[in-house]
C-alpha cells in the first residue's frame, strides 16, 4: 500500500483540488491519503474532512518535515515533499 501524507496549514485554497487530484489517480496499486494538519484557522480541516482521506490534526511543534525526532523509530521508503499549492493546476 502507498500512503500519500500531506502536510497542510491554512491551505483552503488548494487542499481541494489536490486531494482530489490524487484520488482521481487510476493506479493499481492501493493507497491512503493522511492529511496532517498543524493547526488551520481556516476552512482547511473542514474541507478536508468531506473527502474520503484520513485527517490527524497534530501542534506545528510536532511536524518535523523528513527528520525523525530522537528516540522515534524510522521506516524506510520514498519521500516525495511537495507543497500543496504545486498540485493544484492554474488552469485560468
Amino acid at each position: 500500500m502507498i500512503s500519500v501524507v500531506i502536510r497542510a496549514k491554512n491551505e483552503e485554497q488548494y487542499i481541494a483540488e489536490a486531494l482530489e487530484a490524487v484520488l482521481a489517480q487510476d493506479d493499481q496499486e492501493e493507497f491512503e491519503i493522511v492529511v496532517i494538519d498543524s493547526g488551520s484557522t481556516d476552512l482547511t480541516k473542514e474541507l478536508v474532512r468531506k473527502l474520503p482521506v484520513r485527517l490527524e490534526e497534530i501542534s506545528r511543534s510536532v511536524f518535523v518535515w523528513l527528520r525523525p525526532k530522537p528516540g522515534r523509530p524510522t521506516r524506510s521508503g520514498t519521500y516525495y515533499r511537495l507543497p500543496v499549492s504545486s498540485l493544484h493546476s492554474d488552469q485560468s
